[in-house]
Formats: C-alpha cells, structure tokens, sequence
C-alpha cells in the first residue's frame, strides 16, 4: 500500500499478489494515510486473506466492496486479526490509517481473483445438492 495518497490497480482472472503494509519489510510509518483500490474483470470476484498486526484502535485498515463513498463497508481491522474478505462487485478499496504514535512491521495480505462460473455470471439459478 501507499505510504500516503491513492493507488489503482488492475487485476485478471487467475491474478493473484502480496500487500504489504506501506512500511514494506519495516514498520508502517506514523500519520500515514493511503487507499489502494482494486479492480478486476467483469465476472471474477475478488478474495482478500491474510494477516494484521497493527496498534490497536488507533491504526486500522477498513475494506470495502466498492469504492469508500460507493460501496459496502465490510470491515474494520485493527490490533491482531486474520483477515479473509470476498468482494462481489469487481472493486475492492483498502484504507489504511496509522496515528502519531507505535507502529508495528506486519500486515501481509494476498489478493487474488477468480472467475465466477458461468451460470452465476449469466444470473442463473444453481442449486447446491
């Protein structure tokens, strides 16, 4: 992730890769604020997994399906957490903000894409049995 401002990236069915926290293989910075957004093709759907560490409360990555002032807010994490989110809508958003004080070197998250079935796409009823 950023260490501050915004970055968008493209991702295709099969696509798969690692974010760091925006201090790479060090502590995250103090005061950062970035947003990553993630778009995918037409028919996939996004899988977000990994792990955090972060202070609690205080430092916290929020993950959206959409865009932040668009889309579902999904969850909020901070302190320890496994993270293992699903974005239906071909947009995922990640913020990240850290306050002025501790910062901790661990959030590793694997995003990855999936092409959904064809029958889902199409909007047909599928019945699990």
């Amino acid at each position: 992730m950023p260490v501050d401002g915004s970055l968008t990236d493209t991702l295709h069915a099969g696509d798969s890769y690692t974010i760091l926290d925006p201090g790479g293989n060090d502590n995250y910075p103090n005061n950062s604020n970035s947003l990553l957004t993630i778009i995918s093709d037409s028919g996939t759907v996004i899988t977000i997994s990994g792990t955090l560490h972060t202070e609690y409360s205080s430092d916290v990555l929020h993950i959206y399906d959409g865009t932040v002032t668009q889309g579902l807010h999904l969850h909020t994490y901070s302190g320890l957490a496994t993270i293992n989110d699903t974005i239906y809508t071909g947009v995922a958003t990640l913020t990240f903000v850290s306050d002025i004080a501790l910062s901790f070197s661990v959030f590793n998250l694997t995003i990855s894409v999936c092409g959904l079935p064809d029958s889902i796409v199409r909007g047909e009823t599928v019945i699990i049995a």
